[in-house]
């Protein structure tokens, strides 16, 4: 029958010998796949590291960031009242805020639509005018139009014409989107369109700012949200206050986010670090497996120890009177370098001398800082373009892509090699049924030559 395999009915070297005589000369497959998952593994290895370093470089510009250094947080007794937040700039302490008067937007309400129908075509063509304060554009109005689809169309240039829409009561209402006493004009070349849209008579409240007073200082805004009251600080006001009840803003250091960001330096430092060493380790005989993947990798032991002795060394140009970190409460604990915060010490530092700090980790115009020397060591490593991790991992491809050609190469060997096997072991299958048959026709001869005697 066609398509069943017959091999080896007569010598005996079936698919099994074949399978066997195959398991053999594919024995290199297994070098192949073993040297495979080796590039594979130090490939990823080689991707970790980077991400690490990258992880372990954000930590370090972090630390010598204004925001993290000066940080500031802001309390209001009132929150519902008057909310405010702070920026390095704002000056410890507590500030009293009485809200006097909030800010308004100026408003116009017209009479009632002569189409109330929102979806309803208005029958309409020509423009309408709207401005507020410095701002002005108009609106062009078509027949096809609901009250709707204008209204749609007011709001959305209301960033050109400072002015928003809506609907109550069948009336429309105009609102400027800045706070103050800033009129509001609307004007149409075609009377019937502001009679359509019953803005021939209109209403007009004209918005105020916002009166306030901090530490007994008066003062007047057009808006509720000011940033120019207070150095450093930005209010919102939101509801008037009873006079004899002001809202207290506390303004305060924020050691606690500026000791967090340190110590997670120092946690992602040790932990890069430990992770390193473990790639590196040359492992032993005794416990399978605890050769690292970058075991042979001189170049990065090198950038540990030079990354260590960066860290902890001291920084001789110095802009600060602080020469290492060891001096603001980074210190090693033991011979492998590993980091820990004194956080008592650092709050210390950042009370007292806060711009030596920075200057110790960020640097001045003519001085590197530590985070600088850091960074400079860690960009070595991790640059896209000539980094060394860059570099090990466009050789570690190559080299992946050629042993991956080699492997295709050898399973097409191998593919023909067998089927070299089966057409030679199915022609001897063929001559020995041949010769069998054979040798049954002459013994068949040979025996009626015998009967004939």
């Amino acid at each position: 029958m066609a398509g069943i395999n017959f091999i080896g009915s007569y010598s005996g070297m079936d698919q099994g010998v074949i399978d066997k005589l195959m398991a053999v000369e594919k024995r290199p497959l297994i070098t192949f796949a073993e040297k495979k998952t080796d590039l594979e593994a130090r490939q990823g290895a080689w991707k970790d590291v980077a991400t690490r370093l990258k992880n372990l470089l954000d930590k370090i510009k972090a630390l010598s960031k204004t925001e993290t250094l000066y940080s500031k947080t802001t309390a209001s007794s009132e929150e519902a009242i008057v909310s405010a937040s702070g920026t390095r700039d704002a000056v410890s302490g507590q500030y009293e805020v009485l809200v006097k008067q909030l800010a308004t937007q100026t408003k116009m309400t017209g009479s009632k639509v002569a189409q109330t129908d929102f979806d309803t075509a208005l029958n309409l063509t020509g423009n309408l005018t709207l401005g507020a304060g410095d701002k002005t554009a108009q609106i062009t109005i078509e027949a096809s139009q609901s009250l709707r689809t204008v209204v749609r169309n007011i709001n959305l240039e209301s960033t050109n014409t400072g002015v928003t829409a809506t609907v109550v009561d069948g009336r429309m209402v105009l609102k400027s989107s800045s706070y103050g006493a800033d009129p509001m004009t609307v004007s149409s070349e075609q009377p019937a369109v502001l009679e359509a849209l019953g803005l021939n008579t209109v209403e007009e409240v004209l918005g105020q700012g916002s009166i306030f007073s901090v530490n007994g200082i008066e003062m007047t805004r057009d808006s509720n949200t000011v940033s120019d009251a207070v150095l450093g600080m930005s209010l919102q006001l939101k509801q008037e206050t009873d006079i004899a009840a002001p809202v207290v803003i506390t303004v305060s250091e924020d050691s606690e986010k500026t000791i967090k960001a340190f110590q997670e330096f120092v946690d992602q430092y040790n932990s890069t670090m430990s992770f390193l060493k473990a790639q590196t380790a040359a492992g032993t005989r005794e416990v399978p497996g605890s050769q690292g993947k970058l075991y042979g990798e001189s170049s990065l032991v090198r950038f540990q120890n030079s990354l260590r002795q960066g860290l902890t060394s001291d920084l001789p140009e110095s802009a600060s009177i602080f020469k290492n970190l060891s001096e603001i409460g980074i210190t090693t604990i033991d011979k492998e370098g590993t980091l820990m915060l004194d956080a008592e010490k650092l709050k210390t530092a950042l009370k007292e001398t806060p711009n030596e700090v920075q200057k110790l980790l960020a640097g001045d115009e003519l001085q590197t800082g530590m985070s600088g020397r850091l960074e400079g060591l860690i960009e070595g490593l991790t640059d896209k373009s000539n980094g060394m991790i860059q570099v090990k991992s466009s050789s570690l491809e190559r080299t992946l892509k050629d042993l991956n050609r080699r492997i295709t190469d050898f399973e097409d060997k191998m593919t023909k090699r067998e089927a070299y096997y089966i057409n030679m072991f199915s022609k001897l299958d063929v001559a020995m049924q041949k010769a069998e048959t054979q040798s049954n026709w002459l013994a068949a001869q040979l025996g009626g030559m015998q009967n004939q005697e």
